[in-house]
């Protein structure tokens, strides 16, 4: 760039006369950007890891123990309010037909399943209820 006045230069590759007050906004305004960015980066303290027993939340519901035949077949938990549980593999003496139960679980928010069917969650304590008689 060769500078022709003080509001204007000559670009020395085109020969374009280009403001100077444009080129010197547009340094501002990349500067400025950069200078942000920096700033919110170092403004956000990174945050404290909790412990991960800290961070469970668990679930207590009565149901009956169900089987679905699809899938190629599961057995799964119906709340006494209506909801379906998968808990992913029921113990073999809890794997009854209508047995009636008492569950603590833990949901699994991230965890997916090709079974679609229920809320996955993790048995953490499962009785059978003494007016169980499937």
């Amino acid at each position: 760039m060769k500078f022709q006045s003080l509001d204007r230069c000559q670009c020395t590759a085109c020969g374009r006369a280009v403001a100077v007050g444009a080129v010197v906004a547009l340094a501002v305004i990349v500067v400025g950007f950069a200078l942000t960015g920096c700033r919110l980066q170092a403004a956000d303290p990174p945050r404290a890891v909790k412990d991960v027993d800290d961070m469970k939340e668990t679930i207590t519901f009565e149901g009956k123990v169900v089987y679905l035949r699809f899938e190629g077949g599961f057995w799964g938990i119906v709340s006494d309010d209506g909801r379906s549980y998968d808990p992913g593999g029921l113990a073999p003496e809890f794997q009854i037909e209508g047995l009636r139960v008492r569950v603590k679980a833990e949901p699994l928010k991230d965890a997916v399943s090709f079974r679609m069917w229920g809320a996955l969650v993790r048995i953490i304590e499962i009785e059978r209820l003494a007016d169980a008689d499937p």
